[in-house]
């Protein structure tokens, strides 16, 4: 029984091994775009005297992920595979939480008095989408990741609020 065991943890069973070098393919990645959500910003000077000329800024903030996918019948340590996609696009890791950053829109604002400007701002993710290797690459990735590295944000319109 104990030869058994003992042959076990000599062939490795458990997935990689540790001291196993994680390569990810950041050059043939690619930029995919999530869904468009729009948000209203609302500028109110209904009870001002004088017109409102001033930067506006709206903030959203979100967490930068990965979502690890491994390839059929591959054992994956799904954790250090996020860890090194953090390091490719040089996000810091030092907290035990997500990194977090914020996106915001800047717009210039004109209001006239006695008025309210409803400003639509459109956010969108932006993703990447790659491959890893363990240890040395061998033209056959042992599997596939995907990266929130940022927001997307844009004014799309602005109206007076009826």
């Amino acid at each position: 029984m104990s030869a058994f065991l003992l042959l076990l943890l000599s062939l490795g069973c458990g997935g990689p091994s540790v001291d196993e070098t994680i390569v990810i393919n950041k050059d043939n990645d690619k930029e995919v775009l999530g869904a468009l959500t729009t948000e209203t910003f609302r500028v109110d000077n209904s009870t001002g005297t004088e017109p409102m000329t001033s930067d506006q800024t709206a903030l959203k903030q979100y967490t930068h992920r990965v979502e690890v996918i491994p390839a059929a019948g591959t054992a994956v340590d799904t954790d250090r595979v996020r860890t090194e996609v953090f390091l490719a696009y040089n996000i810091s890791t030092e907290s035990r939480e997500l990194p977090k950053d914020a996106a915001c829109a800047l717009t210039r604002v004109n209001v006239p008095p006695g008025n309210v400007y409803l400003y639509d701002i459109e956010w969108q993710e932006k993703w990447r989408e790659g491959t890893f290797d363990i240890g040395q690459p061998d033209g056959t990735p042992e599997g596939t990741y995907r990266f929130r590295e940022t927001l997307n944000c844009r004014i799309v319109g602005a109206r007076v609020e009826p």
